[in-house]
């Protein structure tokens, strides 16, 4: 499925990177900004695209897989390829494209890749040095790490909504898909950090993202406030 939006640039600090990019919401932007530094950058897609194709607003509000706006901005400059990682013929497939790739960038949540022989492990075996990026709510490892996260969610688990909306009312969720867009940005920072320590030794790694723990950083000046104020927004 292509997108005549979706074309790749040439040139820039990551040129000579392949990336694929299999992030649903919470890491999409990641591939952009990969893709704008000049990375080749694959978005694979599941069978009939990704869910992101029709969510609006819609080129001449014409709902489609290929109109939408917000579709086109998180996945400007990438190249696009399908990929039915539930069949041996799609995983068999996304293992040749591993092949080539430097980074593989998802957020299908801790033992989604691992259950369907594509995970960490596999990948690098067939790419030695591959760096590869997880986005999950919660992170792989620990208490929380099966549990599901909306953008709600996360928003609440990382308590940023005690300091937004009226004082006087109940929290209000802040706009713009905040822990999706801040999960991005750390995981587009991981692995700029890792492809760059991959290219002086050689060695890839695994770059864990949690975006409860991203957007917390949002809580910076929370505690100087509680601690001057005594009021937490």
């Amino acid at each position: 499925m292509g997108d005549r939006t979706m074309t790749a640039p040439t040139g820039g600090a990551l040129d000579g990177i392949r990336i694929l990019d299999l992030s649903t919401q919470p890491g999409q932007y990641a591939g952009r900004l990969l893709a704008d530094l000049g990375a080749d950058t694959i978005k694979v897609e599941p069978p009939g695209g990704d869910a992101m194709r029709l969510v609006g607003p819609f080129e001449g509000d014409a709902v489609g897989p290929e109109t939408s706006l917000t579709w086109r901005y998180f996945n400007a400059n990438k190249r696009s390829v399908t990929c039915n990682l539930d069949l041996p013929g799609g995983r068999r497939l996304l293992r040749e494209l591993a092949r080539d790739a430097d980074v593989v960038l998802e957020s299908y949540g801790p033992g989604y890749m691992e259950s369907r022989g594509v995970g960490f492990e596999a990948l690098r075996a067939v790419r030695p040095g591959l760096v590869y990026v997880s986005i999950s709510g919660f992170g792989r490892e620990g208490p929380h790490a099966g549990w599901q996260a909306t953008e709600l969610i996360a928003q609440a688990a990382s308590g940023v909504l005690t300091l937004s909306g009226d004082p006087a009312s109940a929290p209000q969720m802040l706009g713009a898909s905040q822990a999706c867009i801040t999960a991005s940005l750390s995981a587009a920072q991981g692995a700029l950090l890792a492809v760059f320590h991959k290219e002086r030794t050689g060695e890839g790694q695994l770059v864990e993202v949690s975006m409860q723990e991203a957007l917390s950083i949002a809580q910076e000046t929370a505690m100087q406030q509680w601690d001057f104020q005594r009021t937490s927004r």
